[in-house]
């Protein structure tokens, strides 16, 4: 699903006028990767990599939920919070009902969103699958796809990135306008 949820997610606690808080903490890990890093791996691997290979591909940040959220948070100019360890366990014991209530919580203000502004059909979504919110740190190596001469164009996320997709989904009438602050 990428980090576009997670964007949408911004936009829905900025019209609710709420903080936005997040299950486990900050510190939790997560591998990104661009999407133009992704394409120009594949045609890499198709022209030049020995047949078979396989390569994981993650750009060199240290990404974590938190620098995500951060800036999440000054896009779209909202608070942020984590429910940290305690009240994130006791998700985890139901979590298939704490992903029900956060996806009720945030599909319905979407959707509202989305009609005020006149975005009348969309593919974007905040619906979040119960895999992405358990406290599993995502984190592989990227670098063995470097020994076969590709070079990642993005080395990790930025406020600009997410400004750009963001303003690229305005653009094409499919996320609301207006909602960014940066």
């Amino acid at each position: 699903q990428g980090l576009m949820p997670r964007l949408i997610i911004g936009a829905v606690y900025k019209h609710l006028g709420e903080t936005m808080k997040l299950l486990w903490t900050a510190k939790l890990r997560l591998n990104t990767v661009h999407v133009a890093d992704v394409v120009a791996a594949m045609w890499h691997v198709a022209t030049t990599a020995p047949a078979g290979a396989i390569f994981n591909l993650a750009d060199s940040a240290d990404t974590t939920q938190g620098s995500v959220t951060d800036m999440i948070s000054i896009l779209f100019g909202i608070k942020s919070d984590y429910h940290g360890q305690i009240l994130s366990n006791l998700a985890r014991l139901n979590m298939k009902d704490a992903v029900e209530d956060a996806n009720e919580k945030h599909v319905v203000p979407w959707s509202e969103i989305c009609t005020a502004t006149g975005v009348t059909s969309t593919p974007l979504s905040p619906y979040i699958d119960q895999e992405l919110l358990y406290n599993n740190s995502l984190c592989v190596d990227g670098t063995a796809i470097c020994a076969t001469g590709f070079k990642y164009s993005k080395p990790g996320p930025t406020l600009g990135d997410f400004k750009e997709c963001v303003a690229q989904y305005v653009d094409m009438k499919l996320f609301p306008p207006g909602m960014t602050v940066a």
